[in-house]
C-alpha cells in the first residue's frame, strides 16, 4: 500500500507488518512498488502511532519481507525511489523489527530500495518518540534488519539523513546465516560490489535513554 507521487498517511494506536509463514513472495509493505510503466517514485510516508507501537515481522518462507519504503524484493528496478519517511509517536511505544526465522530474503527495512535493487535511493529517514528499538537479523540468507535507504548488494545512490530517538534502549542483535547482518545506515552488506554504487554525505543521530547494544 503507498502512493507514487503523493503522500502516504497512516495515523493509529499501533501498526503491525506481518509477513506470510506459507506463501512465498507474500510479504508486506507501506509503500509503492514500481512496475516497468511506471516511472520515478516521490512520494513521502508519513506515519502517527501511539503506545500500540510498530511490528514489522517478516515471514518465514521465501521473500516474505517486510518494509515502509518505495521499492521492494521484485519490484521493476532502475528508477529513482524518492521521498521522506517519517515514523512519530505521539507516546512512546515499542518499534521491533524481526527478520524471518527461515526462508531466503525475510528482510525487515525501514527504507526505500529492497535486498538487489538498482537505482537511487533519496529521502530523510527520521523514527521520533519511540520507547525501546529492537532489531533481530534472521536465520536464513538475505534475512537482514535495517533502517536505512538499500538492502544486501545494492547498486545505485544512497543519501539521506537517518534519526532515531528511543526513550528506552536501541537493540541490534544480527542472525545466525550469511548476509543476516543488522544495520543503521544506507547501503548494506555487499554494496560497492558492483560498479555504480554510491553514498552521500548523510548524518546518522542515534538517541536513546536506555542502552545502545
Amino acid at each position: 500500500v503507498g502512493s507514487a507521487q503523493g503522500t502516504t498517511t497512516v495515523a493509529a494506536s499501533g501498526l503491525i507488518l506481518h509477513g506470510s509463514d506459507s506463501t512465498s513472495g507474500a510479504f508486506s509493505q507501506l509503500g509503492f512498488v514500481p512496475t516497468a510503466t511506471q516511472g520515478d517514485t516521490s512520494g513521502n510516508i508519513d506515519l502517527h502511532l501511539k503506545g500500540g507501537g510498530l511490528l514489522m515481522d517478516s515471514g518465514n518462507v521465501t521473500n516474505a519481507y517486510t518494509q515502509i519504503g518505495h521499492g521492494g524484493y521484485g519490484s521493476t528496478e532502475g528508477g529513482t525511489l524518492e521521498g521522506g519517511i517519517s515514523i512519530t509517536f505521539c507516546e512512546p511505544g515499542d518499534v521491533t523489527m524481526e527478520a524471518g526465522l527461515s526462508g531466503n530474503g525475510t528482510y525487515a527495512l525501514i527504507g526505500h530500495g529492497g535486498n538487489y535493487w538498482e537505482g537511487g535511493r533519496v529521502g530523510a529517514i527520521s523514527v521520533t518518540g519511540a520507547n525501546d528499538l529492537t532489531m533481530t537479523g534472521g536465520n536464513d540468507l538475505y534475512s537482514n534488519v535495517q533502517i536505512g535507504h538499500g538492502g544486501v548488494a545494492t547498486i545505485g545512490h544512497h543519501e539521506g539523513l537517518i534519526s532515531v530517538d528511543a526513550a528506552g534502549d536501541v537493540l541490534a542483535t544480527g542472525g545466525t546465516d550469511t548476509l543476516a547482518y543488522v544495520q543503521i545506515g544506507h547501503g548494506g552488506q555487499n554494496t560497492g560490489v558492483f560498479s555504480g554504487s554510491s553514498i552521500g554525505d548523510s548524518a546518522i543521530d542515534v538517541t536513546a535513554g536506555g542502552d545502545v547494544v
